[in-house]
């Protein structure tokens, strides 16, 4: 099978989660695929997996390709009834050919590349014009330049001050080398103790 560079994959015979069926990755990044009822006779229920809002991740394992995802689900224990909770969960597909793999892996990595930021004041760019009706946050993996290019998308737009609102998150490598920073930095004020801490920081 032959794709080229920012086209889908048409639907095709893999595994997934160890159950034979017909998979595909359309053109907007939604990987879609039928599976079994729990019940033997019911019919294959569909499922699907947006690469914008739920894939986290994508790994090779031999001829396995691991989709880690964060999916929303129905949690009929939460809060004395029906509640739709996220989820991690992995997908684990399994195509039919080396071929397929290799070609499966690609398409849904380049999908995952198109969310990132290509060129300076990109994410600024991305923030004011995103639906935010689709999102419960935005997580910023960088350093604290991409989050202010996101701060100052949001407050471009017309529904700025709603949009501010909107949790805001950085990324954890970024925080690690931070907190390393202010324990490295505050060490001569060593005498007055932890709160050396809050005062390095707000100094």
């Amino acid at each position: 099978m032959e794709v080229r560079e920012g086209e889908a994959i048409p639907r095709e015979r893999v595994r997934v989660n160890g159950t034979l069926t017909t998979a595909k990755l359309s053109g907007d990044g939604e990987l879609q695929w039928e599976e079994e009822e729990e019940a033997e006779g019911r019919p294959r229920r569909r499922r699907s997996l947006s690469v914008e809002r739920e894939v986290l991740g994508v790994a090779a394992e031999g001829s396995r390709i691991v989709v880690r995802a964060f999916v929303e689900k129905e949690n009929r224990w939460c809060c004395g009834g029906n509640r739709r909770v996220r989820e991690r969960e992995d997908f684990v597909f399994e195509p039919l050919s080396a071929d397929s793999q290799r070609l499966w892996c690609v398409k849904i990595q380049e999908c995952i590349d198109s969310l990132e930021t290509q060129r300076q004041l990109h994410a600024k760019e991305i923030a004011s014009a995103l639906d935010l009706s689709k999102y419960d946050g935005i997580v910023c993996v960088s350093g604290d330049g991409v989050l202010v290019e996101v701060v100052n998308g949001l407050l471009q737009r017309e529904d700025w001050d709603s949009a501010i609102k909107l949790l805001l998150g950085l990324s954890l490598q970024v925080v690690v080398g931070l907190v390393a920073d202010i324990d490295i930095e505050s060490e001569k004020y060593r005498w007055m103790g932890s709160s050396r801490l809050d005062f390095y920081v707000c100094g």
